[in-house]
């Protein structure tokens, strides 16, 4: 299965975090008042059919930045808080994001949270990955960097989820992305598919996650209002997940 998402990751590296559902934006503001800049965004390669080599007249933005962080195999791309796109990460301060990442022991493509000092800029004539992104953020110092569960602060969230047998969290970001992490079989697994929103009968919500790539796998996500117990924690929401032939089912915060 990990062989599979990372003959994706080309694909996936355009699509990931929702750009082919972004609309333009020419300033995203950090909704924080502890972020001391905003980070400017236009809209990225995913939006259009083909790339052009002619990058944007883009003015430099510096200052702190708060959001998600994604590392994987050639791949490193951050999305400030209140975002829907995102930027391609150079980390000019020695290597520390990578190095900090990998300390958690996180799987590929599994977001982290992080408050950095950058300077967005024009990503310019590149090749790889990068060449997708039309930004680029240089990092001079990390602040912060830990394991990520949306709060609604940062990303307005309507379900997170957890569960065992096998061990699994499903983090649900409105209008966003939706995270899977599942520990199961030799490989774990890192999930990233696209936000729709649900169908509501009384106290059951029904959700279906699809990819933003040509993956054509669903993922069916129902929350009903019921006690539920994980863990030894009281949960108000039961969840249950039907995903590539499994059923998951565990306990969920509506925040």
């Amino acid at each position: 299965m990990k062989n599979a998402l990372l003959k994706r990751l080309p694909l996936a590296a355009c699509l990931m975090l929702g750009l082919s559902a972004c609309p333009s934006n020419d300033n995203t503001t950090d909704p924080s008042p502890s972020a001391s800049a905003e980070v400017s965004t236009t809209p990225t390669a995913a939006s259009t059919a083909v790339h052009s080599s002619a990058k944007p007249s883009i003015k430099p933005v510096t200052g702190v930045k708060r959001g998600i962080f994604i590392m994987g195999e050639g791949l490193q791309v951050f999305k400030a808080c209140g975002s829907k796109d995102e930027v391609w990460v150079n980390d000019t301060a020695g290597k520390d994001l990578e190095s900090r990442y990998k300390a958690l022991k996180l799987m590929e493509l599994e977001p982290v949270y992080v408050e950095l000092t950058g300077e967005i800029k024009p990503t310019g004539k590149v090749e790889g990955f990068a060449a997708d992104y039309k930004q680029s953020l240089h990092v001079s110092k990390l602040n912060i960097l830990r394991a990520w569960t949306s709060d609604g602060r940062c990303f307005p969230t309507d379900f997170v989820a957890t569960g065992t047998q096998p061990d699994w969290t499903l983090q649900v970001l409105n209008s966003g992305d939706v995270f899977f992490k599942s520990y199961e079989g030799e490989f774990p697994v890192v999930e990233t598919l696209g936000y729709s929103a649900p169908k509501q009968e009384g106290n059951r919500w029904r959700y279906e996650f699809r990819f933003r790539t040509p993956d054509e796998a669903v993922m069916e996500a129902e929350f009903s209002e019921e006690d539920c117990t994980h863990a030894g924690k009281p949960y108000r929401y039961a969840a249950k997940l039907l995903f590539r032939g499994s059923t998951y089912n565990g306990c969920a915060s509506k925040l």
